[in-house]
C-alpha cells in the first residue's frame, strides 16, 4: 500500500497518516504492475485497513488512536521536492495536465526556488492520468512568498472565476453543512488554488512549516469527548502552515457530550486541524462554530478542539459565522 503521512507528530512505532493508494481489481491506476485505487478518505482507510490491526496505533501526543504505517515496514519514501525536481518529462510530456505541470516547475527553476515547492498526490508517486489534479506543497514563509508569486502568473494558473468558482464553492458547501455563500466565498478566496491555463486542471498549495521549524512544544493530548462551540479567534498566524493552530476565545458551548462542558469554555483556548482546508481559512476577529473533539494538553491547563477525525467515526468540522 502506498500511505500519506500526515503531520509530523508520530510515536515511536509508526507514521501516522492513511492508506491513499490500495491493491484492488476495481482500481482505476497501475502501480507495481498491478490495478490500484486512490483512497483521499482518513474514514475509508480505517475500513481498508481492517484486517491490518497493525496499522492501528494510539499517539499519545493526538490523544486518540488512529491508521498509520509501522516504521519497520516502510520500504520507499517519497519526496515531494525530489519529484518536483525529478519529474519524468518524456511521460508527463504526452497529457496535458502533466504538460502545465512541466511548465510550472520550468518557472521555478527559472525563478532559483524550486526548492520552495513540492508535489503530492498522484504525480508523487507516478500514476497521473488526464483527470488528475495537481497537488503542491510550500515550505516555510520563502516557500510561500513562492507559490504566491506562481499562482498570480496567469501564463500558468488561472483564478477561479464566475460558474467556475460558485461550482467550487458548491463542492467545498458539501463539506460545510451550515455555510453561507459569503463565508464559502471569503474561505475559498484565501486558499492557494486555482486552474492551470492549458488543461484547466485544479491545482492548489498547502503550505508547510519550514525544515527549521519544530513548532508547537510537544505535548501530551487526553481526549474529554466531543464538543460544539462557538468562537472568536484571536490569533490566525500559527494556522497559516499545517497543521494548523488557531487560538480562540469560546463564547459559548453550544452542545457537548462531556459533563459540565460549558464550565470547561474559558480553558478552551485552542482549535487544530492537520486536515489541509482549515489551513488559514480563519482570520483573527473573525467568528466560527466549531465541532470537534475535546483535548486536555499536558502540561498546562489548555483545552483545545481537534478538527481532525482520525479514528473516522464522526464528522468534525468548523465554519465561518455571521
Amino acid at each position: 500500500m502506498v500511505f500519506s503521512v500526515i503531520g509530523d507528530t508520530h510515536p515511536p512505532s509508526h507514521y501516522v497518516g492513511f492508506a491513499k493508494y490500495h491493491p484492488t481489481a476495481a482500481g482505476d491506476r497501475i502501480l507495481f504492475g498491478r490495478r490500484y485505487a486512490r483512497n483521499g478518505s482518513l474514514k475509508r482507510s480505517a475500513g481498508i485497513l481492517a484486517d491490518r490491526p497493525e496499522c492501528f496505533v494510539h499517539s499519545p501526543a493526538l490523544g486518540c488512536t488512529m491508521t498509520g504505517i509501522p516504521r519497520h515496514d516502510v520500504v520507499a519514501h517519497y519526496s515531494g521536492r525530489a519529484a518536483l525536481r525529478h519529474l519524468d518529462r518524456d511521460r508527463f510530456a504526452t497529457f496535458a495536465v502533466g504538460r502545465d505541470l512541466l511548465r510550472i516547475a520550468d518557472l521555478l527553476v527559472a525563478d532559483g526556488a524550486i526548492d520552495h515547492l513540492g508535489v503530492t498526490g498522484s504525480f508523487l508517486i507516478g500514476c497521473p492520468h488526464d483527470a488528475s489534479d495537481i497537488d503542491l506543497t510550500c515550505y516555510g514563509p520563502a516557500g510561500v512568498d513562492t507559490a504566491q508569486r506562481l499562482f498570480a502568473d496567469r501564463r500558468v494558473i488561472r483564478p477561479y472565476v464566475g460558474a467556475d468558482f460558485a461550482k467550487l464553492c458548491r463542492k467545498r458547501g458539501l463539506d460545510l453543512p451550515g455555510a453561507t455563500r459569503d463565508t464559502l466565498t471569503r474561505r475559498e478566496r484565501r486558499r492557494l488554488q486555482g486552474r492551470t491555463a492549458r488543461a484547466g486542471a485544479h491545482v492548489n498549495c498547502e503550505p508547510l512549516r519550514a525544515d527549521d521549524d519544530p513548532g508547537p512544544d510537544p505535548t501530551v493530548a487526553t481526549t474529554m469527548g466531543d464538543v460544539t462551540v462557538v468562537a472568536l479567534i484571536t490569533d490566525h498566524e500559527p494556522a497559516l502552515a499545517t497543521p494548523a493552530w488557531y487560538r480562540v476565545a469560546v463564547e459559548r458551548v453550544v452542545s457537548s457530550n462531556v459533563d459540565h462542558g460549558q464550565v470547561a469554555a474559558p480553558q478552551i483556548r485552542f482549535l487544530r486541524s492537520y486536515h489541509g482546508e482549515y489551513r488559514g481559512a480563519f482570520r483573527a476577529g473573525e467568528r466560527i462554530c466549531a465541532s470537534g473533539q475535546l483535548l486536555a494538553l499536558q502540561p498546562g491547563d489548555d483545552l483545545v478542539v481537534e478538527l481532525t477525525d482520525w479514528t473516522g467515526t464522526r464528522s468534525y468540522g468548523a465554519r465561518l459565522v455571521e
